[in-house]
């Protein structure tokens, strides 16, 4: 009867809602699986493939818990270690393995060196630790896959072997299948073993597996008909030749603070050089039509452009031998050069109080300029794939 719904109707409706909610259960269960409260990006759409500058530069609006990386980056930098910052950084990798990145490798060093670095680089095995401890397969392409031999090592856990890339030692045996070239640097292989039930696959990675990368545009290589019967479908190469193909980069971005003020502009005084210049040291060349005895006195340490900002300017002939660094570096007539003496120096130089009349304004000029010495840096290195 036209307006009544059926049972049958009635039941097939009622199991196509219930699986609908299963689904969008499902979903929002994945979608909520990271703790995205701990980490937060104002730019997490952007594009940075083939772009590591932009990459570091969507790093410095990255909320790491209460701070911006930034800040912890610098507190790091000043305190040694992330740990005497209270900075947990190794949330860093969520952000990155949300970008299709063959490898990535991130640091932030001062001038001893890395107080943090993490990457996505495989575990290295053997005794020169060259090798790659990979998750065991159990199909025709061996332990480690084709081109690559197992050899013994206690390194890796109890699931994994060390593998060594060596085509040639790979083809000895009999029952080896083709070591097949691709791509330029890799080979023809099988896919990684996902899970396996009594002894049969059911389902393969879709990748390489640890320190091997896939190669995707190569793959027509590698299902021509002959090429081992099909078992090696996918194209490899190690990690390491990647980077002779395909696109790496590395962005360095300084970390800095506002220093003190080297020079601005200011009103010097010329004076006799009979009397003492308080504070300071006579300058030559910087008082027009006054005379051999009168001189500019700098009565302030005028110190060099970084990054010679720990040196003084001085007049040429109150430098030591061996310590000018030239004249670009200070502000005023070329005699007036940097001179690379140290503190207690510049206070033995320095005249004692005086009250020598004023003859004229000191003709110095030059554009200010600050001390922003780098505290250390942020180095992002990636490869795409």
């Amino acid at each position: 009867m036209k307006g009544i719904i059926l049972p049958f109707a009635t039941t097939i409706l009622t199991a196509v809602i219930a699986i609908a909610v299963l689904l969008a259960g499902i979903f929002g269960f994945m979608l909520t699986s990271i703790d995205t409260g701990k980490i937060e990006n104002r730019f997490q759409f952007l594009n940075v493939l083939n772009r590591p500058y932009i990459l570091t530069g969507v790093l410095t609006n990255l909320k790491l818990y209460d701070r911006m990386l930034v800040e912890h980056a610098i507190e790091s930098v000043v305190t040694g270690s992330p740990e005497k910052s209270n900075s947990d950084m190794e949330i860093l990798r969520v952000f990155f393995e949300k970008y299709n990145f063959d490898a990535y490798a991130v640091s932030i060093e001062n001038e001893d060196g890395a107080v943090f670095y993490i990457d996505s680089f495989p575990k290295k095995c053997g005794s020169d630790e060259q090798s790659t401890c990979v998750r065991k397969r159990t199909n025709q392409a061996g332990p480690c896959g084709v081109g690559c031999v197992e050899i013994v090592s206690d390194m890796c856990s109890s699931n994994e072997v060390c593998c060594e890339e060596n085509t040639a030692e790979y083809s000895i045996p009999s029952d080896a299948l083709d070591v097949v070239a691709c791509g330029g640097v890799g080979v023809c292989t099988s896919k990684p073993q996902a899970l396996g039930i009594f002894g049969f696959n059911i389902l393969y990675s879709k990748d390489c597996g640890a320190g091997r990368v896939l190669i995707e545009e190569a793959a027509s290589e590698c299902n021509i008909a002959g090429v081992n019967g099909g078992k090696t479908p996918i194209c490899c190469a190690p990690i390491e030749k990647i980077g002779e193909t395909r696109f790496a980069g590395t962005a360095e971005l300084p970390l800095l603070f506002k220093g003190k003020t080297l020079y601005e502009p200011k009103t010097y005084f010329c004076q006799d050089t009979s009397e003492e210049c308080e504070n300071g040291a006579y300058v030559s060349n910087l008082c027009l039509n006054q005379g051999p005895d009168v001189k500019c006195c700098v009565n302030e340490a005028i110190h060099c452009k970084p990054p010679n900002n720990a040196a003084y300017c001085l007049d040429f002939t109150n430098c030591p031998p061996g310590k000018n660094l030239g004249d670009e570096l200070c502000p005023g007539q070329a005699n007036f050069v940097c001179c690379d003496i140290t503190d207690e120096e510049w206070d033995n130089m320095k005249g004692a109080a005086s009250n020598a009349e004023p003859k004229a304004f000191c003709q110095i000029s030059g554009d200010a300029y600050n001390a922003e010495p780098p505290l250390g840096k942020l180095r992002v290195t990636i490869s795409e794939r």
